[in-house]
């Protein structure tokens, strides 16, 4: 999943497909939405990651990457901010072995300079469906049940000193399902 942010107060939207538990891109809306998807072969269908365990699956379907805006001093960039929203995807599992976590990024995708100085990065995810869990860290894995599951799945980088400076922000969030 990906999220942006542009300037002080604007964003836009990214989506993304899972491919080999990365992110790959491709747009799809001129302005202001961006899916993520480059066709390397043909194994999966657009915007979803398909993890086979002896004719068992557990499939990633990415709805929306989200967005992410910064608090009022500007020290932290997020999707819980006001405006911003979580990226969003479903989990279909054919069995009740597959766990599913979300992998925080090692950094942004897209910074202004001296925008990636003194930062770390978290993330959190929650599920409802056929597994029904309430917001957990992104490293602490979840096992899913059979079945379908909605993902939320939250982006924070946090300056541990001084604040982001103005300009365009981008990060990727990786779901794996093991």
């Amino acid at each position: 999943m990906i999220y942006n942010h542009t300037g002080a107060v604007s964003s836009s939207v990214n989506g993304g497909m899972l491919k080999n538990k990365r992110i790959l891109g491709r747009p799809i809306f001129p302005k202001k939405v961006m899916l993520v998807a480059l066709l390397s072969a043909a194994l999966c269908a657009p915007s979803a990651y398909a993890k086979r365990k002896k004719n068992h699956s557990c499939t990633i379907i990415v709805l929306n990457g989200g967005t992410i805006r910064p608090n009022i001093d500007s020290t932290a960039l997020t999707s819980k901010q006001a405006g911003a929203y979580a990226g969003t995807a479903i989990v279909e599992t054919t069995r009740n072995r597959f766990r599913l976590q979300v992998q925080s990024p090692l950094g942004f995708t897209n910074m202004p300079s001296g925008g990636s100085d003194n930062v770390v990065f978290a993330s959190t995810f929650s599920g409802h469906g056929a597994t029904n869990f309430s917001e957990r860290p992104g490293e602490n894995s979840k096992r899913l049940k059979r079945g379908h599951t909605r993902i939320e799945a939250h982006f924070l980088a946090k300056k541990t000193t001084g604040s982001f400076v103005a300009g365009h922000y981008s990060g990727v969030l990786t779901l794996r399902c093991e």
